[in-house]
């Protein structure tokens, strides 16, 4: 069976498991990654789902996770200290790159920073726990926006 391991929302998983009977192992890390959250840490995660949906499945504790859906969620984003506990990313590659948190603090993933300390390393993600507020603001869109008279 042809995998999709770039983009996509591996369907062929779900249809291996399926047609195989075998258990998926394919989601382990964010498994691994749910189970950390769940035991080493307390207080709010902020996530953007269109990638963590699986680590927030995993957790069965969706409440624990500010997410886009959120009415507070950019707000947070821009000033996370006090706000939540832990800042969630992924690698910032292929569908990564529309990542909420990776299109605010382009190099939290590769760099860090010194507004937060790094938790968790669990393959393409990293946990970090928000220690301060950020001495950037996240990047804005600013092509986008039209220019001032």
């Amino acid at each position: 069976m042809r995998r999709h391991t770039e983009w996509g929302q591996w369907n062929d998983v779900f249809v291996e498991e399926l047609l195989s009977g075998q258990p998926n192992t394919k989601w382990q890390e964010e498994q691994d990654l749910a189970d950390y959250i769940n035991k080493q840490t307390t207080g709010r995660v902020l996530v953007d789902d269109f990638e963590g949906y699986r680590v927030i499945f995993f957790s069965g504790r969706p409440e624990r996770f500010l997410t886009p859906a959120d009415s507070t969620f950019n707000e947070t984003l821009h000033d996370p200290a006090g706000r939540v506990d832990y800042i969630m990313v992924s690698e910032p590659i292929l569908e990564g790159q529309l990542n909420a948190v990776n299109k605010a603090f382009p190099t939290l993933y590769t760099l860090g920073g010194s507004w937060v300390k790094l938790e968790k390393t669990a393959f393409r993600w990293k946990l970090y726990q928000v220690i301060g507020s950020p001495s950037q603001l996240p990047a804005t869109n600013a092509a986008a926006q039209p220019s001032s008279p």
